[in-house]
């Protein structure tokens, strides 16, 4: 078979690989006597995710931000309004949520932490579960499960996809990054890709003062990452599609995580009057030992009243274009007529401070870096809850066993986490 990273298409890769995984997990069944009760039973699964995204981004919480997407998604079935990060910090938050268990179990308790081997993770991930059961597994965008920057170059580990048959992700030549025969954006547009890598160089980690202020950016829509990914959500669906299996499509995006390089317009939906501006601390507050890579005193001395608002702003717009690539997803879902055998989980890693207590970024244990939105809907979903919320606590640990509950499997005893339709039925 041809090397999967050297010259191979996505589609191309999933016919020689997907079509070897589907036809061992066959031969797994005929080795078992052709039980079919290992066969998945259970509907399509959507996994939408956005990156440090705050709990009250959404139109069904905050009227002045525009996601008229999520919000009718919303209205189809269960906003949690109480919804938890285990970790408000990328790695650990993503592992646990994967995996099911807390970060205290898994290992990963901050971002410089990886589990480099599929043979020392504690537990299968998400997608390695559903692949087990009978689904048709696709990937596209941010994990964030890599082994870390500081893998040695010539380090002779391979590298896995984790139970995705089909895999997009962005670019990257950093060690320990590329997943094998993963479809990378700098190859398939890598005029645009290099644009907005040089956009964003200047930002560093994006979580810097210039990372927050923002920019408009020079790269049109629909050649952005999001968008990027979006399209390759939709050609599996419409191309790569096996019919005998259900499938689970995670689309993961980068947005509204700083740097807020905006793509063009989306700015021009907002008001910069109509946005909330982070108060100053009271004179004589002490920010000793202040837990951001910048200082409070260095983000006022260095900003306007109106670019500290545009910050917000920009935030608010980079919801809004997640939205819109979200709403491209659940459109074609709609229109062939597979939303109702759909189960869909929007959800996030962490949230956002924002400013609010003289802080950005998330690493706290504050109330907008720990909640999250999080959102059920489609089939499995009860008509009686539709268009309800739930306020009671939720956890992203509990993401895992409501969907191997949804796809018909059984909830491993280990898992700390509890499928959060079973206890909505169950308690009324």
């Amino acid at each position: 078979m041809p090397d999967p990273g050297r010259g191979m298409t996505r589609r191309g890769f999933l016919k020689a690989s997907g079509g070897l995984l589907a036809g061992a997990y066959a031969l797994g069944l005929a080795g078992c006597g052709g039980e079919e009760s290992r066969a998945a039973r259970g509907p399509n699964i959507l996994f939408l995710m956005t990156d440090q995204h705050r709990f009250d981004a959404l139109g069904s919480v905050n009227p002045v931000v525009r996601t008229p997407n999520l919000d009718r998604l919303a209205s189809r079935g269960v906003r949690f309004t109480q919804a938890v990060c285990n970790a408000p910090m990328c790695v650990p938050s993503r592992y646990s949520m994967m995996t099911g268990l807390y970060p205290s179990q898994v290992g990963v308790r901050h971002n410089t932490q990886m589990i480099p081997t599929d043979e020392d993770l504690p537990a299968p991930v998400l997608a390695q579960r559903l692949l087990d059961s009978g689904y048709q597994t696709a990937g596209f965008g941010k994990t964030h499960w890599y082994m870390g920057e500081n893998l040695a170059p010539n380090a002779e580990v391979e590298t896995s996809r984790r139970g995705f048959e089909v895999r997009a992700m962005r670019n990257t030549d950093e060690p320990g990054r590329v997943e094998p025969g993963a479809t990378q954006m700098g190859d398939e547009l890598p005029e645009a890709f290099a644009a907005l890598e040089a956009e964003r160089r200047p930002f560093g980690s994006g979580e810097t003062i210039p990372g927050y202020k923002g920019i408009t950016s020079s790269v049109e829509p629909e050649k952005h990452t999001e968008a990027w990914l979006t399209d390759e959500a939709l050609d599996f669906l419409e191309n790569d599609r096996d019919e005998d299996r259900p499938f689970f499509l995670y689309l993961s995006f980068d947005f509204p995580h700083a740097a807020f390089d905006v793509p063009p317009g989306y700015e021009d939906l907002y008001d910069v009057d109509d946005m909330p501006t982070p108060s100053e601390p009271p004179p004589g507050t002490d920010l000793t030992g202040h837990a951001e890579p910048w200082q409070w005193e260095e983000w006022l001395a260095s900003t306007t009243e109106e670019e500290r608002r545009r910050t917000t702003l920009r935030y608010y717009a980079l919801c809004t274009y997640a939205d819109e690539q979200f709403g491209r997803i659940l459109g074609r879902l709609e229109a062939s007529g597979e939303a109702e055998n759909t189960f869909i989980v929007f959800v996030s890693d962490h949230g956002e401070m924002l400013g609010d207590r003289h802080r950005f970024s998330k690493y706290c244990l504050y109330d907008p870096s720990v909640r999250v939105p999080m959102i059920l809907a489609g089939a499995g979903v009860p008509e009686s809850l539709r268009g309800t919320t739930d306020d009671r606590p939720a956890e992203l640990v509990d993401v895992l066993p409501t969907l191997l509950s949804v796809s018909g499997g059984t909830k491993p005893p280990e898992l700390p986490g509890k499928s959060l339709l079973e206890r909505r039925s169950s308690s009324g």
